[in-house]
């Protein structure tokens, strides 16, 4: 099961509850997006996710790709 949201994806949510003791993927997102429910981890559909790729570098059960072009977050200061 691939869980899609955008262009960013929970590969297999199983291996998140079962392989995964640490879930840094809920202390890296500095929007707090992973959260555990029921001791799966979980993504905020409704959340806003700023594209910064922090949860790829800790996690290779996520697949995360920048937006294509002229779409995603914009940072306009800093």
């Amino acid at each position: 099961m691939v869980v899609k949201i955008g262009e960013q994806k929970i590969i297999d949510p199983d291996r998140c509850s079962g392989e995964c003791d640490e879930m840094t993927c809920r202390y890296v997102c500095p929007a707090g997006l992973f959260t555990v429910i029921d001791g799966k981890i979980t993504f905020n559909l409704h959340g806003f996710c700023l594209e910064c790729g922090a949860c790829r570098l800790v996690c290779d059960n996520i697949s995360f790709h920048y937006p294509s072009a002229g779409e995603g977050i914009i940072h306009r200061f800093g």
